[in-house]
């Protein structure tokens, strides 16, 4: 017997399993574009931590080199004790905000106690500068 070229009976059912595959092959497809925009995700979060840990680690090694600068230039300029103490004072504010910007972004108790050991050191410096000599030695500890 010849085939019928009206009979839609196997065009139905071929028609029925392509559509099946194409759905298969579509959702194949949205959970590998899901997988790799997860996985761009995952790595552009991880580069952006590291660009800024970098800039932080970079600018605390600044900010650390202009205060050994400023020791060392008052030093040699024979600066007195309360004017070294009066250059001190923005380093250890600019150093204490950024560990306390550091706490409130990370929760971290150690960038706190950073914190508060430059607001210290901060105050002893205010008052070196005022009297003029004692109690502005030691400084703010790093808090990294």
């Amino acid at each position: 017997m010849t085939a019928n070229p009206t009979d839609t009976r196997n065009f139905k059912d071929e028609l029925a399993e392509r559509e099946r595959l194409t759905s298969e092959f579509l959702k194949r497809e949205q959970e590998l574009c899901d997988r790799a925009g997860a996985e761009r995700a995952e790595r552009q979060a991880w580069w952006d931590g590291l660009v800024t840990q970098n800039r932080r680690e970079s600018f605390a090694a600044q900010l650390g080199s202009y205060q050994s600068l400023t020791r060392s230039m008052g030093a040699l300029l024979g600066a007195s004790i309360a004017e070294q103490a009066k250059l001190m004072i923005p380093f250890e504010v600019a150093e204490a905000t950024k560990e306390f910007a550091r706490f409130l972004g990370s929760g971290d108790p150690a960038a706190l106690a950073s914190s508060l050991r430059h607001t210290l050191a901060a105050r002893q410096y205010a008052a070196a500068a005022k009297t003029g000599g004692g109690g502005g030695h030691g400084g703010g500890g790093g808090g990294g």
